[in-house]
């Protein structure tokens, strides 16, 4: 029983940190793709 716990405890952990990663991956995405946008909208107006 105490392993089942155990092994439960740890699919949480790596779920949520899976979860924090695609997070964060998707943050930067989004960061990359308006910088890229800003530079687009400086050489439209040069």
């Amino acid at each position: 029983f105490q392993s089942i716990r155990h092994t439960s405890c740890t699919i949480k952990g790596i779920e949520t940190i899976q979860a924090i990663y695609k997070q964060r991956r998707s943050l930067e995405l989004d960061s990359v793709f308006s910088a890229y946008n800003e530079l687009q909208k400086l050489v439209a107006v040069a």
